[in-house]
């Protein structure tokens, strides 16, 4: 049974229609991520699933119920996160801390003390005294310890350091793999790729993939082909040019386009989720295409 479940969903601001006939889903345990250009809907997404906004059609469900029919957010089933932490607070962290996790049933206070000690944070300060990446971090550690069944994340590596990028991915996935969900919408993928085990990659506001990491990564390769090699083959139109050297260059194939056995002469190699966002983006064309 899928945990989130999104059905020929379309969504548009005014005249821009900013999600269209976008249909995926995300099973218990998954370690999501959602991809694209900026302003092709990603955040929407999020924003979708919380009820921060509605869809102009199709069906979002989670354990099969509609969004409308279940109050995820409320019943404390869906921590939500994102990049924008501009607020204030009149009293300590300590004290607001306090207040709140009396609201969320499932709260862990061992694992709330464990990661602020781990992570070095003084909850004796005003929320506004922290800096944006301590912010995130606290943020990231009342999400957990409310212990949800899914976790919204928006844009949140490209505020931590890498220290923090590293401990809360990890801990993260090592929630996935006790029955806990991630969705996190990123434009960096080398931060996420090695914790991640499902992709929903967008484009002008459509679904082009969504599924496992290595299924996407099975269907492509990286080819390093040598110039001389270049000059007597038509390399075919649908391919990108991720680096041109001295004497060879360097190539995004979808396996299937691969027909001449010369090409087992070349370097091949797997590519990252990194290259392969180049690719799909359209990084460079290929200048020795038919």
């Amino acid at each position: 049974m899928a945990m989130v479940k999104f059905e020929n969903v379309f969504k548009s601001f005014g005249k821009k229609c900013v999600l269209e006939d976008v249909s995926f889903e995300i099973k218990k345990g998954d370690f999501c991520i959602l991809v694209g250009h900026n302003g092709v809907g990603k955040s929407t997404i999020l924003n979708l699933m919380v009820q921060n906004q509605f869809q102009d059609e199709g069906n979002i469900t989670f354990l099969s119920k509609e969004l409308n029919q279940v109050s995820v957010f409320h019943e404390g089933r869906f921590a939500f996160v994102h990049e924008k932490l501009e607020f204030k607070l009149p009293y300590k962290t300590e004290t607001f801390i306090d207040m709140i996790k009396t609201q969320f049933p499932n709260w862990n206070q061992k694992l709330f003390e464990q990661m602020v000690f781990e992570r070095g944070v003084d909850l004796k300060q005003n929320f506004s005294q922290y800096s944006r990446g301590q912010k995130m971090q606290l943020a990231l550690i009342i999400s957990i310890a409310r212990n949800p069944d899914v976790f919204l994340l928006d844009e949140i590596t490209s505020v931590l350091d890498i220290s923090a990028q590293k401990y809360f991915l990890s801990l993260l996935r090592e929630l996935t793999e006790n029955g806990a969900t991630v969705i996190l919408t990123t434009n960096i993928i080398s931060e996420v790729q090695n914790f991640c085990n499902q992709i929903v990659y967008l484009d002008h506001g459509k679904v082009v993939f969504s599924g496992k990491r290595e299924v996407l990564l099975e269907r492509y390769v990286k080819m390093e082909i040598p110039n001389y090699f270049l000059e007597k083959e038509v390399i075919p139109e649908d391919v990108t040019l991720l680096e041109k050297k001295k004497n060879s260059s360097v190539f995004i194939f979808a396996k299937d386009r691969i027909k001449n056995t010369d090409f087992n002469l070349c370097k091949i190699e797997v590519p990252t989720l990194e290259e392969l966002l180049l690719h799909f983006h359209g990084y460079k064309k290929n200048e020795n295409a038919a």
